[in-house]
């Protein structure tokens, strides 16, 4: 059993906040996140307060102790409330062999980041994290045989990012640095694939810095603030207000992406959460017909519904595609390979079809159809032969394909 000891350094300020959140609750998160329940607090100025937060952590599901000398785990993670962490690199340091020490450049430092100790051996390796000087922290790792790792370039998968990125480790002893912090933290949420992506980014996460100081501003109010600019939007269209309906929908489409980043970027992700995406769903595809009708009432022509519906079954047939890849393998179709997010940067969504929608009212209506319609099509038809590809792939690694020719051809 792996157990945690937090040590409370005397130049840490644990109570400070990054984004509404105290540095050590995000600690602490990170530990939970990776899987770890067992956490010892040291001694310190700001204990009193971090007892008011946790008490014995019963109500977390963790078992938090106050106690240096009631170790009872077979090995020891060593932190400092100095450094801001995240549950990858926790992950990361479970991996290694005992007496490994994470370690990161401060300025012209190397610092300790966090340690992975056999419990007996714990009280030699406390002074670690608490000596300032970086000669005497060197001289007692290589005193002790650790095996001292820097992390500054290792990067690792974030399934919920899409990407690759360096593990979290920021010093946060000061408001200076936990600004900087936040700072890093929020743009370490993006994790949206397409060109539009590049451009919502900026305003996006301007909201969010405005936004993550002000705890009841929640991602779920966001959330409901999005599906009221949505239904707004398919209003005006329907009123014949079209230049605002696209304004209102640009908003839209950042408010939608600005709640999941306050999420992320609190450390916060809800199952209660994803069901924004079937909401997502919903005023999106009300949106279009509001759309279609009102290039109806411009062309008062039949086709223009005949192409709207059209439009209609291909946009949520490439939904369904994406979906239903995902129940089917457990993964994103669009990180299945390089092609496929070359596919992602560019394919029909949205955003997109705010952008003809925009060409078509500066034009004329029917024309930004048309773009929709075909953009939406191509998109649906490469989808699906990329996840037919895929899955059929996987038929053939799994053995699946080899019973099957069994079956037929006996």
């Amino acid at each position: 059993m792996i157990e945690v000891l937090i040590i409370l350094s005397r130049d840490s300020r644990p109570e400070l906040k990054i984004c509404g959140v105290p540095v050590i609750v995000r600690i602490v998160r990170a530990l939970y996140n990776a899987g770890l329940r067992d956490i010892i607090i040291s001694d310190g100025e700001h204990l009193e307060k971090i007892k008011r937060i946790f008490s014995n952590g019963e109500k977390l599901g963790l078992n938090i102790r106050y106690d240096l000398d009631d170790i009872r785990g077979d090995a020891v993670i060593i932190l400092s409330s100095k450094i801001l962490i995240d549950e990858k690199l926790v992950e990361e340091l479970i991996k290694q062999q005992p007496n490994t020490l994470f370690t990161i450049k401060d300025n012209d430092k190397e610092i300790p980041v966090a340690a992975l100790i056999k419990s007996e051996e714990v009280s030699k390796f406390i002074p670690l994290f608490e000596e300032q000087d970086t000669m005497n922290f060197r001289k007692i790792a290589e005193e002790y045989g650790l095996n001292v790792i820097r992390i500054d370039q290792i990067k690792v998968y974030y399934d919920y990012l899409r990407r690759h990125l360096e593990l979290l480790a920021i010093p946060v002893r000061n408001e200076k640095e936990c600004k900087e912090a936040a700072r890093v933290l929020v743009s370490r949420t993006q994790k949206g694939l397409h060109i539009f992506a590049s451009v919502n980014r900026f305003f996006e996460n301007a909201l969010v810095r405005i936004f993550c100081n002000h705890t009841w501003i929640t991602p779920n109010r966001v959330t409901i603030l999005s599906n009221i600019t949505a239904y707004l939007t398919a209003l005006l269209f329907i009123l014949q207000r079209p230049y605002l309906a696209i304004i209102m929908g640009f908003i839209t489409a950042i408010l939608d992406g600005t709640d999941g980043k306050l999420a992320r970027v609190r450390g916060i992700l809800t199952k209660l959460g994803k069901i924004e995406h079937s909401f997502d769903m919903l005023f999106e595809q009300i949106i279009y017909v509001s759309w279609i009708y009102y290039v109806y009432t411009v062309t008062n022509s039949l086709l223009t519904l005949i192409l709207g519906l059209v439009f209609l079954v291909s946009d949520s047939f490439t939904r369904h595609i994406y979906m239903q890849f995902r129940i089917s393998t457990g993964k994103n179709l669009l990180l299945m390979s390089r092609i496929d997010r070359i596919i992602a940067k560019i394919d029909g969504r949205r955003n997109m079809w705010f952008l003809y929608m925009l060409i078509g009212i500066i034009t004329y209506p029917f024309y930004g159809l048309i773009l929709m319609l075909i953009h939406s099509i191509a998109t649906s038809t490469v989808y699906a032969i990329r996840a037919i590809y895929h899955l059929r792939r996987i038929d053939i690694e799994q053995g699946t394909k080899s019973w099957m020719d069994i079956i037929y051809k006996s």
